[in-house]
């Protein structure tokens, strides 16, 4: 985000977070557009931890990464794909590995200040995926993934936030 981003409503900051293109339109703000950090960077937590450091000058001590939402595919049969599904398959096969290694970096550079990466993310096959992706309107669909996910962490979650306003504002 740039300068003029650090006045967005924490709303909109949550809805740009959580937009991905392959579902839902940009969000527009003040003629600016917006999409999920993950159609930027494999990992949106490290990217979002380098942006922090290096054009915000953030101490790293300072920084605390929560990322919640995302979800992991896992893999399904291939009996019965076509050539096509099967190559389109085959070049995201190095996605997930990616992911997981850019994750577990911004895990060991967060560690060094006594931190530490908290994930929250879905598995979910790649007819859940194609089902998202073909459901017309898909909200309540992903309202109840994102409803799932979150009763499915609910406890880590509440211990990971709770912790981080006692850490950061001193609150119980």
């Amino acid at each position: 985000m740039d300068q003029s981003d650090s006045d967005m409503s924490l709303v909109n900051k949550t809805l740009a977070s959580a937009n991905n293109p392959r579902y839902f339109n940009p969000l527009v703000v003040d003629e600016t557009s917006y999409i999920s950090g993950d159609n930027v960077a494999v990992s949106p937590g490290m990217f979002a931890y380098y942006f922090a450091v290096e054009k915000r000058g953030q101490r790293t001590e300072d920084i605390t990464v929560v990322s919640v939402g995302s979800t992991n595919e896992q893999p399904g049969d291939t009996e019965g794909m076509t050539l096509q599904e099967w190559s389109s398959r085959l070049s995201r096969l190095e996605d997930p590995v990616k992911k997981r290694t850019h994750d577990y970096m911004l895990d060991q550079m967060l560690s060094k200040d006594g931190h530490r990466l908290h994930k929250f993310e879905l598995s979910q096959t790649r007819e859940e995926e194609l089902e998202i992706l073909h459901t017309l309107p898909r909200t309540k669909l992903l309202h109840d993934r994102a409803q799932q996910m979150i009763d499915t962490n609910q406890e880590k979650l509440e211990s990971v936030l709770s912790a981080i306003l006692v850490d950061k504002f001193g609150c119980n």
